[in-house]
């Protein structure tokens, strides 16, 4: 009896280590910035998106999900429209912009989240930082338009923009510290 109980303690603790994270999709915020232009914004209509994330075993972990772009907006009617058009995003063929993850990596306080960006038909390897706050997984990354063949401005410096994620989570397992 005495044996079995090392076992199952272990099993236990790696159970509980486990962590399932559901995204809040209502209330998550996705804000971008183009640092050189000043022009600030969000995007919305977060989709489809899963996080299986387990803090002990990140290899075998992912997240993939999709945002509208008909919900972008700078707080600039007319250039929102403008950026929804053929020469820009071009929401009417290209209604979402996509990502999936095809590696996670633990840092000291973080953990960074590799994969594939997708606007329009390109597709760009980029990588995310997110850290866990409470019920929250707080990210940053940078892209640059151009890759993606899209350019608002005319400089390839302006088109450089910094997407920061608050992403509200709800886990099915117990919490673990990053």
């Amino acid at each position: 009896m005495r044996g079995m109980i090392i076992p199952i303690a272990l099993l236990l603790a790696t159970t509980l280590s486990a962590q399932r994270l559901f995204v809040d999709a209502v209330n998550s915020q996705i804000d971008f910035e183009f640092p050189h232009r000043g022009v600030k914004g969000t995007i919305g209509g977060l989709q489809t998106w899963t996080t299986d994330l387990d803090l002990h075993d990140l290899s075998n972990s992912y997240v993939s999900g999709s945002v509208a772009i008909e919900t972008l907006r700078t707080k600039n009617f007319f250039r929102d429209k403008l950026w929804q058009r053929k020469e820009l995003f071009y929401k009417k063929e290209f209604p979402r912009i996509h990502f999936k993850s095809t590696s996670i990596v633990k840092k000291e306080n973080s953990f960074v989240v590799v994969g594939n960006l997708k606007i329009k038909d390109a597709s760009k390897r980029i990588s995310l930082e997110f850290t866990k706050q409470d019920d929250k997984l707080l990210g940053v990354t940078s892209v640059n338009l151009q890759d993606f063949d899209i350019s608002p401005f005319k400089k390839r410096m302006d088109n450089r923009v910094n997407v920061s994620f608050e992403l509200q989570i709800h886990n099915s397992g117990s919490s673990s510290k990053l």
